[in-house]
């Protein structure tokens, strides 16, 4: 009985050991990260534009969650366009789709059909992606039809066998443009932060 006693309490202590030199090597994991991605956003506000493109990139394309988050955040809402347009250029590397919200007409009896047809919105589906081209190809949810759109500074441009559009980024981080579906014109609006 004595030797189960002493086995248990032996158990206990080297649980309880082991869990305290795994808590300090997470908190030591975490300081090292925390201090990484410090320095990497002192890197963001540098003047020098190459080191301020560099670190968003990098931090962009990250694989710690946490330090991509805040990259993308930092980026979209940063003043030089530069890191604004490399953003949005990482950005669509994360999604595999997007939608267009068409703008309904109040007059036009051929806007309107178009409208319903496309049920208000146009989801794009992409196919594929080259970052360093900034090119997407992409069909439609009403086409399987693949095309390719290409993205610009802050502009984007849109196409497919049914849909071509036009927009640029807005002060409130959405894409503002018309598209005409179906040989209608709308105005249009794409949420992608």
């Amino acid at each position: 009985m004595l030797k189960t006693v002493f086995g248990v309490a032996t158990s206990a202590l080297l649980f309880i050991s082991t869990s305290s030199v795994s808590a300090e090597s997470a908190i030591e994991q975490i300081k090292k990260r925390a201090a990484e991605i410090n320095e990497l956003k002192t890197l963001i506000q540098s003047p020098d534009p190459a080191l301020r493109l560099a670190a968003i990139d990098t931090m962009q394309n990250s694989k710690d969650l946490a330090m991509k988050e805040l990259a993308f955040s930092t980026g979209i809402n940063a003043s030089d366009e530069s890191v604004v347009a490399l953003t949005i250029r990482n950005r669509f590397s994360e999604i595999d789709s997007f939608v267009v919200l068409l703008s309904k007409p109040e007059d036009n009896e051929k806007a309107l059909k178009a409208y319903n047809y496309f049920g208000g919105k146009v989801l794009f589906k992409v196919i594929s992606y080259d970052k360093d081209r900034a090119t997407l190809v992409n069909d439609t949810h009403v086409s399987n039809t693949d095309k390719s759109s290409t993205i610009s500074g802050l502009n984007l441009f849109l196409n497919s066998s049914n849909c071509q559009g036009a927009f640029k980024l807005a002060e409130d981080l959405s894409y503002k443009g018309t598209i005409s579906c179906d040989k209608q014109e709308f105005p249009a609006v794409i949420n992608l932060f």
